[in-house]
């Protein structure tokens, strides 16, 4: 039986998720966090959110600071989309 080779493949480079969940998260259960998210992403990104930072790489954060959205759901929705 052949083994794939997982090491040896090429790996696809994906969102932080984990972060991208947290930040969400965040400006679910905060009318603040929420308001800066919207007024200002990069802000926020680099803020982060009760004490706990976000580790977003530089094109995370080019990307999150590119969204321009009116409430948080047009935010997740362009934000899924890249």
């Amino acid at each position: 039986m052949i083994k794939p080779n997982f090491l040896s493949s090429p790996v696809k480079q994906s969102p932080n998720t984990s972060d991208i969940n947290r930040l969400l998260s965040a400006a679910v259960i905060n009318r603040q966090f929420r308001s800066m998210l919207l007024c200002n992403p990069a802000s926020a990104a680099e803020t982060g959110y009760e004490g706990e930072s976000f580790t977003f790489d530089h094109k995370e954060k080019e990307k999150i600071c590119a969204i321009h959205a009116s409430s948080l759901r047009e935010f997740a929705a362009q934000l899924a989309a890249i």
